[in-house]
């Protein structure tokens, strides 16, 4: 049996103004997440662009960026991706 793990991530304006905190283009984690608060942007690397929002569910595939949109903090819970989110 594998373990899964959950995780709630806040994402604020101040971490991620246009682009995620990383050395590559693209996040290459996939993430499964509900959307609680705030918006966020996201683009895929085939040029596909979508907002999500409170009560979203997004399914994300390695080769994304994301930021957030306004000022409102972005709450999620990430089903897939959280534990490896921002590692180096």
């Amino acid at each position: 049996m594998s373990c899964i793990g959950a995780g709630r991530v806040l994402y604020s304006a101040a971490i991620m103004p246009q682009r995620h905190i990383r050395s590559s283009r693209s996040c290459e984690a996939p993430h499964f997440q509900y959307h609680v608060s705030g918006e966020l942007a996201i683009r895929m690397d085939d040029g596909t662009e979508f907002i999500a929002g409170p009560g979203d569910v997004t399914s994300l595939p390695s080769g994304h960026d994301a930021w957030v949109v306004g000022n409102t903090p972005v709450v999620t819970v990430d089903w897939f991706g959280a534990s490896n989110y921002a590692k180096q």
